[in-house]
């Protein structure tokens, strides 16, 4: 019997906070069918350049959180390239759009297709003045 040779994928996750900047990075192994998750570095650095959740200077924003990058690449052994971010305050609000479009199939079933254009059409709405669209969910 010839045992395969695990899955690793590593996972980062990035806290960014007015008063530290937190970054925690895993592994997610999985294994004859068994997923599990390996923390393999996490630190905490003091953040500059946020108040209360807001940018208040993205040149010190920039500079900590680079700076805690380094350390924890440095502390893993491995550069980071992919992470997910965590940032709260009180400029960051959630809308919800409806995307309507016609199912595509004459028996009414909702393909992966229908609900990619569905998002399309729910993406065309306008965020509000002086705000970005950063992410979506379809529900």
């Amino acid at each position: 019997m010839i045992i395969g040779k695990p899955k690793v994928e590593m996972i980062t996750g990035i806290d960014l906070g007015s008063s530290a900047i937190r970054i925690a990075v895993g592994q997610i192994i999985t294994e004859r069918e068994k997923t599990r998750l390996q923390i393999v570095g996490a630190l905490e650095v003091t953040s500059e350049g946020l108040n209360r959740g807001v940018i208040a200077s993205i040149e010190d924003t920039v500079s900590s959180l680079s700076s805690a990058l380094e350390q924890i690449e440095r502390l893993i052994g491995l550069p980071v390239e992919h992470a997910w971010i965590g940032m709260g305050g009180v400029d960051i609000i959630s809308q919800i759009s409806k995307g309507v479009v016609a199912v595509a199939k004459s028996d009414g079933e909702i393909a992966e297709e229908d609900v990619e254009r569905a998002v399309e059409a729910a993406r065309s709405i306008a965020p509000p003045i002086n705000y970005e669209m950063m992410h979506i969910v379809p529900r």
